[in-house]
């Protein structure tokens, strides 16, 4: 992948009792990767003849450099156990999400709690792991987007009637929300919005300071379920990059 890219094993969970948590690179490990990739290479010889030998070889040091990042890391693994003891069940199905991110779900408050994420995290190699073009856009209330992680906060009463929160992540796993859509069940299987609402950098402040209050206290979105949907889906989009490499090396041997 690009230089850019940093890979799940670069992200860290910083924790303390005064601070929120947060998402780092550690600059150790991202020397570390770097000297991988200048050193390792992927060996193999193909069974049959190969259409793009150099093609074949490029992407083959690829899988070698990106196998590393394919098992779990424990930053993941002690997050998802913090996720499961709040209540949360995480699924995945490579089909419905395009082999990448997931859902979580759980009951809070008499509501049902789902939180839909597809697409990995985006990180940039700057202070703090977060993009700066991302943080700049987070200072102005004039601005449309606040940048960072996409997911969506979908909650319900009567199984039917939802109330849909689009979100973002952006540094320390604060979660901002960019559009409240309230859909309703006209027809089995169809959900249609009643209104798109409001623009809700048009509102007050307070409104919106308690909307995000009330979707991480009171709907269980803190800032643990809002890191764990960030690694989560980079974990999930850096398989996904190691099955599309192991395709395209599929395709430069002769058939």
């Amino acid at each position: 992948m690009t230089a850019s890219r940093v890979s799940v094993h670069s992200l860290r969970l910083l924790r303390s009792s005064s601070t929120p948590a947060k998402l780092c690179i550690s600059a150790s490990t991202l020397q570390s990767s770097k000297t991988k990739r200048a050193l390792r290479f992927f060996s193999v010889t193909p069974t049959k003849p190969l259409l793009n030998a150099n093609l074949f070889d490029i992407i083959s040091r690829e899988i070698d450099i990106e196998h590393d990042n394919l098992p779990m890391p424990d930053e993941l693994k002690t997050l998802y156990d913090e996720v499961l003891s709040k209540g949360f069940k995480y699924t995945f199905d490579p089909e419905s999400s395009n082999g990448v991110g997931g859902q979580l779900s759980s009951r809070k408050n008499g509501m049902l709690v789902d939180v839909k994420f597809v697409g990995g995290a985006s990180f940039d190699e700057t202070d703090n792991g977060i993009d700066e073009a991302d943080e700049n856009a987070h200072n102005g209330p004039e601005d449309d987007a606040h940048g960072g992680m996409e997911f969506v906060v979908e909650l319900s009463l009567s199984g039917k009637d939802k109330m849909v929160v689009s979100c973002s992540a952006v540094e320390g796993g604060q979660l901002v929300v960019e559009e409240i859509v309230f859909t309703s069940e006209k027809e089995e299987g169809s959900l249609i919005a009643d209104y798109p609402g409001p623009n809700l950098d048009e509102l007050e402040v307070d409104l919106i300071e308690e909307i995000a209050n009330f979707i991480s206290l009171d709907c269980g979105v803190d800032t643990d379920i809002v890191a764990f949907v960030c690694m989560m889906s980079d974990y999930r989009e850096q398989q996904a990059y190691c099955t599309w490499l192991q395709k395209l090396r599929g395709f430069s041997v002769s058939p």
